[in-house]
């Protein structure tokens, strides 16, 4: 997507009632990505974690490999909050994927440091390796 600020002369040409002068301001290329809400179902086998530069051609090809295999998976896009959070429950997102199957994409994506700063991390950058093996070890040591 593009991005053009335009300012012209804000007094209208008096014979033809058009804006004349219009000068760009600036021009740039925004990058957007449109991301469904995320939402836990218990009934799915997988968790997909993805951020802003997976390709959707790799999302479909897995949601389509885990459909064949007569299977759900849940989706969960690490570059909304640029955390592992459930932004509904406030709970760490794969406490409740004990036991199944989690595939998280390492790719790198930018996430907002200041107003005017971004960082690029991966997944693994965000991901706590204390908290990721308690949560997806519950179902079998039972910790509470």
């Amino acid at each position: 997507m593009c991005f053009e600020l335009v300012l012209s002369n804000p007094i209208p040409n008096p014979t033809s009632k058009k804006f004349s002068g219009a000068n760009t301001v600036i021009l740039s290329e925004l990058n957007l990505q449109v991301s469904g809400s995320y939402v836990y179902h218990s009934d799915a086998s997988f968790l997909l974690v993805i951020n802003c530069t997976t390709r959707a051609l790799y999302i479909k090809k897995f949601e389509d490999t885990i459909e064949k295999l007569g299977m759900k998976a849940d989706i969960f896009n690490l570059s909304v909050d640029a955390s592992l959070t459930d932004p509904q429950t406030g709970k760490h997102v794969l406490d409740q994927y004990a036991g199944k199957g989690i595939l998280v994409f390492g790719d790198e994506f930018p996430i907002m440091v200041s107003s005017t700063e971004f960082k690029w991390v991966n997944a693994f950058n965000l991901l706590d390796p204390w908290l990721v093996s308690i949560s997806v070890s519950r179902v079998y040591f039972r910790l509470n």
